[in-house]
């Protein structure tokens, strides 16, 4: 994701992509569980530990 308007954008998608709600809500459900996966990954990996003795 680039930025939180994309997010949001591809959110909006899911939900009015589907007539069933249900669907769409599951959808919803998976790609922000993949979103959040991805950012807290992100997160992590970018994090530096200093170790000083």
């Amino acid at each position: 994701m680039k930025n939180e308007d994309e997010l949001f954008r591809e959110a909006t998608l899911k939900i009015c992509g589907n007539p069933e709600i249900d669907e769409a809500l599951h959808e919803l459900l998976l790609f922000l569980q993949e979103y959040l996966y991805k950012r807290a990954n992100s997160l992590v990996c970018t994090r530096t530990v200093v170790i000083s003795n």
